[in-house]
């Protein structure tokens, strides 16, 4: 009987179905991989394999070079790193000037009201 090491991987850019797939081919795709389990709600894989046949290392290796960077964020796997902003809509937009405001007889979404100034919130007008 071979002696297995069984290793949990946290991947944070696995958070879709499909990426799961991905994973597991990429690490079944490995000489010595006996078992894996990924979930995309944990962002977690599961590995049994013979370390005499493939190392801890190698496996991360291929993770890596497959965009899925062990405890990287998605936004670090993609190279967009700091390049982008950092938005919250109900700080910085004015949905009421948006081409994408709700039609008059809808309101807006609960969660994504405007802040209006003064008296011209549409409760305060009688």
């Amino acid at each position: 009987m071979e002696d297995l090491q069984n290793e949990t991987i946290s991947l944070p850019a696995m958070y879709g179905d499909h990426h799961v797939v991905e994973v597991r081919q990429i690490v079944n795709a490995l000489p010595g991989v006996k078992e894996v389990r990924a979930s995309a709600s944990r962002r977690k894989v599961f590995i049994a394999f013979n370390p005499a046949q493939v190392t801890l290392q190698a496996i991360s290796a291929a993770l890596a070079q497959g965009g899925f960077v062990p405890g990287a964020t998605p936004a670090e796997t993609s190279g967009a790193g700091d390049s982008l902003p950092i938005v919250a809509a109900a700080d910085q937009v004015d949905i009421r000037e948006s081409k994408y405001s709700p039609p008059p007889a809808f309101g807006v979404c609960p969660g994504l009201e405007t802040r209006y100034v003064g008296s011209d919130h549409p409760a305060d007008r009688k």
